[in-house]
């Protein structure tokens, strides 16, 4: 049985999401422009996941921010890029 701490354990599943649609999109538009609100969120989404779309919001925001993908600001509505330190 192989096992792995909870911090490699969200690195390996944060590794494998940003492979996988509509993740990738959403990341790189976020890396590119260092944000994203969650109108353009529900743009994307839409395209993947039609009426869908608000469940599919509410999920990717969640693991998006517990596997460190993105932070999500409440208070401006925005998803923001986590900048991260590569050793």
């Amino acid at each position: 049985m192989a096992r792995a701490d909870s911090r490699s354990l969200k690195r390996l599943l944060r590794e494998l999401a940003i492979k996988l649609e509509p993740i990738l999109t959403i990341y790189r538009e976020i890396s590119e422009k260092g944000s994203m609100s969650r109108e353009e969120l529900e743009k994307i989404l839409d395209g993947f996941y039609g009426s869908e779309k608000e469940k599919a919001v509410e999920c990717i925001i969640s693991w998006g921010t517990y596997l460190g993908i993105f932070r999500w600001s409440p208070s401006t509505w925005m998803l923001v890029h986590v900048k991260r330190h590569t050793r």
